[in-house]
């Protein structure tokens, strides 16, 4: 299973593209959002599966992308997550 080699972070270092990471910040949006752990972990695995998919047969993908590529998938999906993740950024100077 071939997945992206590397993410471009903002700071222009790479690193290996992860799943994981998808998937941990949607739980934790999730969370921010009063889902269910049941719930935020469903929706986290399914979000990262289709990126995973989509990004596997490029080398390089940006950070950014990633994140747009997440809530636009959570915001057809569940909008109260992709607002938590949006207001999370906000506040972590992220945006």
């Amino acid at each position: 299973n071939k997945m992206a080699n590397f993410i471009i972070k903002r700071d222009r270092t790479k690193e290996p593209f992860n799943a994981q990471k998808i998937k941990s910040a949607i739980i934790a949006a999730a969370v921010d959002a009063g889902l269910e752990n049941k719930e935020g972990s469903k929706i986290a695995e399914e979000v990262s599966n289709t990126i995973a998919k989509s990004v596997a047969n490029l080398g390089e993908i940006l950070a950014v992308e990633i994140r747009a590529r997440a809530l636009s998938q959570l915001d057809a999906i569940s909008p109260k997550v992709a607002e938590a993740w949006r207001k999370y950024d906000r506040e972590n100077g992220r945006e």
